[in-house]
Parts: C-alpha cells; structure tokens; sequence
C-alpha cells in the first residue's frame, strides 16, 4: 500500500465499514509512527461533544511529531458542529491530524470546498462492478501467500464484495496451506466452500432435486446482508460449473462413478446422478446463459431478489422440462 499525502485533515467517506477502518489505521500508522498511541491518539465516536473534539485538537502533541483526532460515525459531529468545522478548516491546526470516518459526503457543501484546500477525502465504498481481485491478490502478499487472478476471482465469485470476510476467508485459507505458499483453486473449494453456511448447500441441494419451492426458501436465508446477492450468485455458478464439467466428462466417455464426487454424501452423490442423467450438455450451457444474464442484470441495477428467484424458478423449470432420463450418443457412461 502507497505512502499517503499528509494534510491536517481526512475524511473517509462511503459504506465500506471495513475499508473506513483500514484507511485510519493506515493513517494514524503513517504520522505516529511507532510513538505511545494512548499519548498522541484520540478516538471520539458518534455521541462526542465537539468541544472536546476541537480541545483535543489543539492540544499539543506528547512524546510523537503530531497528535492525530479520530471521529468514528462523523456525519452526526459534521452536522452538529458545521460552522465551528468550518472556521477550523480556514486555519487548521498544524500539529494534529482529524480524521472523520463518514458514510456519505456531500461534494456540493461549503465544508467540502473548504476541506478541498486543506484535506483529502478518501473514498471508502466498493462499486458493484468494481473488481476486488487485484485487492485479493495485495491483501494475499501480504501474508506471504500467492494468488492466482483466476482463484481471486473465484474467492470473490463465492464470498461476494465483503471486503471482512473476503479477509477473513484469506486468513483461513493461510493457515489452511500450512508450508504451501500458493493459493489454488482447490483450497478455495475445500475451506469456503466447505465451511459456507448450511443454506448455501441446501440450495445447491435443492437446484440438484429441481425443487423451485425449496431453492427459493433457501434463498430468503442467504439474503441477509449487502453484498451476499453476488456470494449467492458464486454459490449457483460454482454448483452449474461442477455440474457441466461433470457432463462434459460424461460425453468424452467417463463413467458416471468417475465424474461424481465420491466425498458428497450418499443423497447428494444419488441427485447429482439422478441430474446428470436427466440433462443434456446443452441444457446446462443454457443454465450457464441464464446464470450470466442474471449477473448482468443485477450489476445494472435490476432488483437483486426478483432476479434471483426468477433465475432459481427458470433453473428448477428447465431441468423438470428436460423430462425422464434419456439416452443420447455418448451417454452410455451414465448406465
């Protein structure tokens, strides 16, 4: 991560809690240094009294080159304190540093002209088209691991633009890797996917049985945070991947004991067979189509849940449409 460009004020704005966090350690990092924090550090939150605030900003630095003043949740000190924030932006103090974590900022405000003459306002929000991969692969590096963009993609396919829990999912997958220091595409199957909570694979489950009425009950499970609509959506096209390699397998003349997992359980190994042997390669492209028009929509703003259900139910009606089980060219490895 980049040196930051010192100023006597920061705003770190969006609703990246995660990110809002990570920019004021990195700050607080960069001017203290390895000076005592509970001598030149003061943290306020949401209910601080702007006099104490403004106090502590004056206050002369102990034992360190500068005092840094953090006010966490700041949109209610901004709004309550505006006109003394105000004249304290025209002639800042030039031995301490504020930093107020926001969730929104507003450009047009006479405070953010101000803050532009003397501040910086750092963005703190994941764009739904933004790509975390090459954030994956820094935050990887930093632990001495390596990442491929292939399996950062993955990661983030499956876990979603939750920058915690992508973190937090890379710290287990390095302790996962013991002596190995290469993330592969395996070690993300074998700890996220296998440590996803029990809705993720009741509705692989339930997409494998083309049960649309059990698949949709799943999905009100799953949709419980910001961002856990593209961990869903990970979730359905890792589960349609594993399926058309699976078929494509079948077709170059693999048995079907060698295509289906033979750690799955019992039930799910027998409804994985019953799938392959109900669908064409054809018909699971098609998913894959489907799949992918669904991402799409939602990245251009199409309402998250009705498009989910919607693909679920199309998924579900599709493979019941495919009909008993056939037997076209190349099929006999399903007997």
């Amino acid at each position: 991560m980049t040196s930051i460009v010192k100023k006597p004020i920061y705003v770190l704005a969006g609703d990246d809690a995660y990110l809002r966090d990570e920019n004021r350690r990195r700050i607080v990092d960069e001017f203290i240094g390895s000076a005592d924090p509970q001598l030149c550090l003061s943290d306020f939150d949401s209910q601080a009294d702007p006099q104490e605030v403004f106090d502590a900003l004056w206050a002369a630095p102990f034992l360190a080159p500068v005092r840094v003043v953090v006010v966490r949740d700041g949109d209610a000190f901004i709004s309550s304190s505006s006109s003394v924030l105000e004249k304290y932006l025209q002639s800042p103090c030039t031995s301490s540093v504020l930093v107020l974590m926001v969730s929104s900022w507003k450009q047009n405000t006479r405070i953010a002209k101000l803050l532009k003459q003397v501040g910086e306002v750092v963005s703190c929000s994941t764009g739904e088209k933004e790509s975390l991969v090459p954030w994956i692969m820094e935050r990887a590096g930093m632990r001495g691991k390596q990442i491929t963009r292939s399996t950062a993609a993955k990661l983030e396919e499956l876990v979603g633009k939750d920058r915690a829990k992508l973190d937090s999912e890379l710290e287990k997958l390095s302790l996962h890797l013991a002596g190995r220091t290469k993330i592969e595409i395996q070690d993300v199957e074998a700890v996220v996917l296998d440590q996803a909570g029990p809705a993720a694979f009741a509705m692989s489950n339930a997409l494998l049985a083309i049960d649309a009425k059990s698949a949709l009950a799943e999905l009100d499970k799953m949709l419980i945070a910001r961002g856990s609509e593209m961990a869903v959506l990970g979730q359905i096209a890792w589960n349609h991947r594993r399926l058309l390699e699976a078929r494509q397998r079948l077709d170059s003349g693999e048995s079907i004991q060698q295509v289906v997992p033979r750690n799955l359980p019992y039930v799910a190994q027998q409804a994985m067979t019953a799938f392959l042997r109900a669908r064409s390669l054809g018909d699971i492209e098609q998913d894959f189509r489907w799949i992918l028009r669904a991402d799409l929509a939602i990245k251009s703003g199409a309402d998250v849940t009705a498009t989910l259900q919607q693909l679920l139910v199309r998924l579900c009606r599709r493979s019941a449409s495919a009909g008993p089980a056939k037997k076209p060219t190349g099929d006999r490895n399903l007997r």
